[in-house]
């Protein structure tokens, strides 16, 4: 079976095994394998990526979009960045993940059906 290639945008405050946490899930399954993550943090990305054994790394969300072999983006930033990176995902032609709220009252205009 094909495992479903996983990217995660933010992985949350260190130590506290947010992001960290779920890539442990996801290995778990079987059927999904991290191979990106993303934080604007500098250096939170690559710390996670070498314990984890992750082979990509970002500070910037947009550079880990254009990885085409990813087939899903978990979003799990501060509130006010799930609309523009998730719109931004499924611009792009991919699956996304993300935690709640979706958008603001002053953001609902941009969710697309």
């Amino acid at each position: 079976m094909k495992k479903t290639k996983v990217g995660i945008v933010g992985m949350g405050v260190p130590g506290r095994r947010g992001g960290e946490g779920l890539i442990d899930i996801f290995r778990e399954t079987g059927r999904a394998q991290v191979i990106a993550v993303c934080d604007v943090v500098e250096g939170c990305a690559k710390q996670v990526s070498q314990e984890k054994n992750i082979p990509y790394w970002f500070q910037d969300y947009e550079k880990m979009l254009k990885r085409k072999e990813l087939d899903l983006r978990v979003v799990r930033t501060d509130d006010k960045n799930h609309a523009p990176i998730s719109l931004a995902t499924l611009d792009s032609g991919k699956d996304v993940l993300v935690e709640k709220p979706m958008y603001s009252i002053r953001g609902i205009s941009e969710v697309r059906y």
